[in-house]
């Protein structure tokens, strides 16, 4: 019997051990992605994040930063995904509701650019991806979701700093989808 505990107290304590030794590889990864990410060197963040990722999954920061490398190096629909994941880890945290709201906007943007008025985009008639019915379908919802992820960071942040700004965001979007419902 005293050998069988000392084998579960030796189990257990090399279980400690190991989950000590991931969480100080994944904070080490993060710190270096982070200096990368400062650096300019997207590319190197975003490896180092996936790696720590691969370490451990369920760490907010790790998903929340990988999400803000992808969106620099436009790569929106990976963003979304770490963000979705963020979510699930901390489901109230605002600062996934902002940066969800610029991983919709930002794929909004990718099907018909970053133009504040859509009358010059949606009324060439020669414009195929203003043409395609597949963009139409895509477009509105991402506008949609990039408004209610805006609208649900102010919700949660009612004294932020860059309350003013989102809310005046919100209302160039809520232009935007406007300007398209017209055109439709």
């Amino acid at each position: 019997m005293r050998r069988f505990l000392s084998f579960v107290f030796i189990l257990f304590l090399a279980v400690i051990c190991s989950a000590c030794i991931n969480t100080l590889a994944v904070q080490k990864l993060n710190d270096i992605a982070m200096e990368r990410m400062n650096a300019g060197d997207i590319d190197t963040a975003i490896s180092r994040l996936e790696a720590s990722i691969d370490l451990d999954e369920n760490i907010f920061e790790t998903r929340y930063n990988l999400a803000s490398a992808y969106i620099k190096a436009s790569k929106c629909d990976l963003a979304i995904e770490q963000l979705d994941a963020a979510q699930k880890i901390r489901p109230k945290e605002p600062s996934v509701y902002y940066t969800l709201g610029v991983a919709y906007d930002c794929m909004a943007d990718s099907i018909y650019g970053n133009s504040d008025d859509l009358n010059n985009i949606t009324s060439d008639k020669n414009n195929d991806i203003a043409q395609s019915k597949d963009s139409k379908e895509k477009y509105l919802p991402y506008l949609n979701s990039a408004i209610s992820n805006y609208e649900k960071y102010a919700e949660l942040s009612p004294q932020a700093q860059d309350k003013d700004s989102v809310e005046e965001r919100v209302r160039i979007l809520k232009n935007k989808k406007e300007n398209f419902d017209n055109k439709e």
